[in-house]
């Protein structure tokens, strides 16, 4: 399996310099990476900008959840990138015994209190499960953003976590807009559409109302 791109240190990991380029420059996951780009320890102050970062298909099937963008601490600022978490499917001996096996990927995924991404004018789409996947008491912060054409929906909660949506479109997932489990965190919404998600725009769990 290939290695991911490891941010530990501070400063900007950029695609095109002029901001009126039509297209992106692109970073693309080595075949078996769990995570295209991670952010841990060192790296807390990170950034991407103008990037098209996407999953490829592994040469052997692990069945692991794989991310385009994985925190594991700090606050890396993402801005105007596509994040695009095209379902793997699992290939070679294990695909006789499940055709439409496929492991779980992720635009963003963050755990652990120390993890709060912030995202600006970014796509993020096309996830076999949730589109940003927050756990262990991270956050997440979402300006301008667009979460779309993911599986099983376009933002989920738990152990804590918590997220601020500014100016979203968070449309045409499947499942909830957004999932929040039991023991979730804090969940503020403005100015954010929740329109066209298969089950409906949120969901509380454990919640009556």
């Amino acid at each position: 399996a290939g290695e991911a791109f490891v941010s530990d240190s501070s400063g900007a990991h950029a695609g095109g310099e002029d901001s009126e380029l039509p297209t992106r420059a692109e970073l693309q996951g080595a075949p078996g990476v769990t995570a295209v780009v991670r952010v841990q320890v060192g790296g807390e102050a990170a950034a991407l900008w103008r990037l098209t970062v996407t999953l490829s298909p592994p040469e052997l099937a692990s069945g692991a959840a794989a991310n385009c963008l994985e925190v594991c601490a700090g606050n890396p600022v993402v801005v105007d990138c596509e994040l695009c978490a095209a379902s793997v499917r699992q290939q070679g001996p294990a695909s006789r015994l499940a055709s439409d096996a496929t492991a779980l990927t992720h635009a963003v995924r963050a755990s652990g209190s120390s993890s709060g991404p912030v995202l600006v004018g970014s796509v993020l789409r096309a996830a076999k499960g949730p589109g940003v996947l927050l756990l262990g008491g991270a956050s997440a912060c979402l300006v301008k953003c667009q979460i779309t054409a993911n599986h099983q929906g376009g933002v989920r909660l738990a152990e804590g976590a918590s997220l601020l949506a500014e100016s979203c479109d968070i449309c045409g997932n499947g499942h909830f807009g957004v999932v929040a489990g039991r023991e979730s965190g804090s969940i503020l919404l403005g100015r954010t559409d929740l329109a066209s998600n298969v089950s409906g725009s949120t969901w509380l769990c454990g919640s009556e109302a």
